[in-house]
């Protein structure tokens, strides 16, 4: 939410250091992504809501040109696959395998 506010905000009002502020956090969110194929937050079902709304936002108001945009969907269908991988038919909620 900080690289997205920040960068969105830059953007908006014309202030360079939100936006390279926002792209160096952004850089950093989509290196540990890429490392671990999940958000440092994402470690409860109760983070699951807030990863994917925060992941939508970058990928609709943030420019083609940012990292944010160049990866949202990816880390949104990868986080999606994750939150299915975690459901447990049998007792109807979130619970690892």
């Amino acid at each position: 939410m900080r690289a997205l506010v920040s960068g969105w905000t830059g953007r908006r009002v014309n202030i360079t250091n939100l936006t390279v502020a926002s792209e160096y956090y952004a850089k950093q969110i989509v290196k540990l992504f890429n490392e671990t194929n999940t958000l440092s937050e994402f470690n409860r079902p109760t983070y699951f809501g807030v990863c994917l709304y925060g992941l939508t936002l970058w990928d609709k108001y943030i420019p083609e040109d940012s990292v944010m945009k160049q990866n949202a969907k990816r880390m949104v269908e990868s986080t999606y696959k994750t939150i299915g991988s975690l459901w447990h038919p049998g007792m109807k909620s979130l619970a690892p395998s």
